[in-house]
């Protein structure tokens, strides 16, 4: 019958399928294929969604519950290639739909979950046909509401569009990202009649959750992850435990450009760029740039590029907002992040002064623009003419001045956790925000945010750590847990630490590697993004079982005398009694 009853009867066509479903409500399975939409005739051809249909994809066939998916086995790819002719760099795109999706007017939402939507080009003459290459939505209603929700391992990726939003744009419309990729996107920066800018996304309202926005660029405009513009919603766009990486704005903010308040919290932005191919003005907020409001809590702001010769006039800075830059009205209430390696090219070299990291330019009447318990390269304060006034209340880490350099993990593999023991347990637990993004799933809107960027813990000590990550103090390897890699690195570190080179294994900030900085790492064994310790060698006990045996075999009754045993070791012998642990 091919009537959607079963996998054996399934429809012909997914437009047979959506059809239906406008009428039913039914939600519609898709198996793993690339699907290309048919209908209007020619380049107009898209998957209308309208009446709040529910697309899922990631299926093989056999399943009778959406929880049988294997999403990454199954690829459903809903694509724009009509002539099956695409080539790498956007080439053959001429021939290309000008919006693989398209939502049309609906009263609540329509649901994309485990979906991949690529191959969109929106370079058309008519004003929607320039903007939204991969989904377009229609919104005549001004409200800025979500009108699509985008989750479950879903991608938008490999879009383009010559006006606004390669991969999703819509007049006034909002939408909301669940665990989803935006990346390789494109905008070309030709005028728009409607809207303008965000090589990934250009919306009036954005709602984002444990999602991505990589590699994608706005060729001569700003926003190049996404551009937040026309916006009339209440609330500010929420963006929770969302990564900002390697976009690109030829105007200003790198990874995000916004014009309506915004809430960012876990949130990392690191290796954009915002380029001077704009004329004055541009090159501004390598990592963000905006005119209105923005919080920003708990988030890492990490080796961003701008492309400027401004003064910043609060230090006399030249090269500003390598970082972060609020222009304007933009105020930006930064606590318990960190600012770290962001640089202005000035033309003259690279500049990493702090207005290199953060810059506040205060206009009208707002007067503050606070920035406390956070990590600031080269932080000085603001003092003499150009000045808020009254005086912000600038801060780092607290009101310790000293400067501490994170330490990153691995930035090659976006791995930004620091490993130092001046972010851990420096930052202000009451400015953690609330759960409204709902993080772990539980419906309660109103906990304190339960989770970091990794998903692990968010209060792991005494206090919330600086940054998107909590750290286990004593991850010297910044991988998240705690093993016998990491006390090998201790171990290699032992004795009087050189105050030239990051001392790592110091866990204590006493200036030396000793028992203390064992006993502190091997009481946190069990910390970490794994419930199991993670032991080297097959069949290992667990840290408890060899601690208790090491013990045993000298006769000690309690865990201190074990620490200060091993403190009265020599290096071969500490080596060869912590050797189980290894």
């Amino acid at each position: 019958m091919n009537d959607g009853s079963s996998w054996g009867d399934a429809y012909i066509t997914l437009e047979l399928a959506i059809a239906d479903a406008v009428v039913s409500g039914e939600p519609i399975w898709i198996r793993g294929g690339t699907y290309r939409p048919t209908t209007p005739s020619g380049r107009g051809a898209t998957f209308e969604l309208t009446a709040d249909v529910r697309l899922y994809g990631g299926f093989d066939g056999t399943e009778q519950f959406t929880s049988e998916r294997d999403i990454a086995s199954n690829p459903t790819i809903l694509s724009g290639d009509l002539a099956w002719n695409d080539t790498g760099a956007f080439g053959n795109r001429g021939d290309n739909s000008y919006h693989v999706v398209t939502i049309g007017e609906v009263e609540s939402r329509v649901v994309l979950n485990g979906l991949t939507i690529r191959g969109g080009n929106a370079d058309g003459t008519a004003d929607l046909d320039e903007i939204g290459g991969g989904v377009l939505i229609l919104d005549s209603t001004g409200t800025s509401e979500i009108r699509v929700q985008i989750e479950e391992q879903s991608r938008l990726e490999d879009n383009s569009a010559d006006a606004a939003g390669g991969a999703i744009a819509g007049e006034y419309a909002g939408a909301e990202f669940r665990d989803s990729v935006v990346a390789d996107n494109r905008c070309r920066g030709e005028s728009g009649t409607i809207i303008e800018g965000g090589g990934g996304a250009n919306l009036a309202y954005l709602r984002a959750t444990q999602s991505r926005f990589l590699r994608n660029e706005c060729v001569g405009c700003s926003g190049g992850g996404v551009a937040l513009d026309l916006g009339l919603a209440v609330d500010p766009s929420s963006l929770v435990s969302v990564e900002f990486i390697e976009n690109i704005a030829g105007d200003t903010g790198g990874g995000i450009y916004h014009v309506v308040e915004l809430e960012l919290t876990n949130c990392l932005l690191a290796r954009n760029e915002a380029h001077a191919d704009a004329g004055a003005a541009s090159g501004r907020g390598g990592g963000l740039f905006g005119k209105t409001l923005a919080t920003i809590t708990n988030c890492t702001v990490a080796e961003n590029l701008a492309f400027n010769d401004e003064l910043d006039l609060n230090s006399f800075q030249v090269g500003i907002g390598g970082g972060t830059d609020g222009a304007f009205e933009g105020a930006q209430f930064i606590r318990n992040s960190v600012y770290w390696g962001n640089r202005v090219d000035t033309g003259s070299g690279l500049h990493d002064g702090h207005a290199a990291q953060v810059t506040v330019h205060p206009g009208g009447t707002v007067a503050l623009s606070p920035l406390a318990y956070s990590t600031v390269e080269n932080y000085i304060g603001c003092t003499g003419f150009g000045c808020p006034f009254p005086l912000p209340d600038y801060a780092n880490i607290g009101d310790d001045l000293v400067l501490h350099d994170p330490l990153f993990a691995d930035s090659t593999i976006d791995n930004y956790r620091h490993r130092r023991i001046a972010q851990t347990d420096s930052a202000d637990d009451g400015s953690i925000p609330e759960d409204v993004n709902d993080l772990d799933g539980d419906a309660d809107l109103t906990e304190d945010l339960p989770f970091d960027l990794p998903r692990s813990a968010r209060l792991k000590g005494g206090a919330v750590d600086m940054g998107a990550y909590e750290w286990c103090v004593g991850d010297l390897d910044g991988d998240g847990i705690i093993d016998g890699a990491d006390l090998g690195i201790l171990l290699t570190g032992w004795g009087e630490c050189d105050p030239e080179v990051p001392c790592l294994g110091d866990l204590d900030g006493d200036g030396m590697v000793d028992g203390s900085d064992i006993g502190t790492q091997l009481a946190n064994w069990d910390c970490g993004d794994e419930s199991e310790s993670r032991m080297s060698g097959p069949g290992s006990g667990s840290i408890e079982s060899l601690l208790a045996d090491l013990m045993s075999e000298q006769a000690f009754e309690e865990f201190a005398e074990l620490i200060e045993w091993i403190e009265s070791l020599d290096e071969s012998e500490m080596w060869e009694a912590l050797a189980p642990l290894l």
